[in-house]
């Protein structure tokens, strides 16, 4: 029983982070992706390197530059 509702708080994860895409949101899957950061690196998964650009692309579409090049020098370039 317990088991079932892991299973719905995944899903309900999922559907936050997708309707946020749908909005242009990428926060809700970077604050996934630092929830599971462990599991990503174990997996070596590239989600946190791909979510990153697209972040910078919304602030700069939002004409938020000079948020836009403090979040590249912190989290791009390190990549």
């Amino acid at each position: 029983m317990s088991q079932d509702l892991a299973d719905i708080d995944v899903f309900q994860e999922a559907r936050k982070v997708i309707e946020a895409f749908q909005n242009k949101e990428v926060g809700p899957a970077l604050a996934w992706c630092a929830e599971n950061k462990s599991r990503l690196k174990k997996s070596k998964s590239k989600l946190e390197f791909q979510l990153r650009p697209q972040e910078f692309i919304e602030l700069v579409r939002a004409e938020n530059n000079l948020r836009a090049i403090t979040y590249a020098q912190k989290y791009l370039a390190p990549w």
